[in-house]
């Protein structure tokens, strides 16, 4: 039982940081682009 639930932490663990680094790269597509979208704005006034 106990060798079962630590391989389980263990596979859910690599999945979850794939999931992490794709949240990462997502957040900085979307940074980007509110930056982009500010920087935008400020320029107009």
């Amino acid at each position: 039982m106990g060798k079962n639930t630590a391989d389980y932490k263990v596979h859910v663990n690599f999945k979850n940081r794939d999931e992490q680094e794709r949240r990462l790269l997502l957040n900085k597509k979307l940074a980007g682009i509110i930056n982009l979208e500010v920087n935008s704005l400020h320029n107009k006034f």
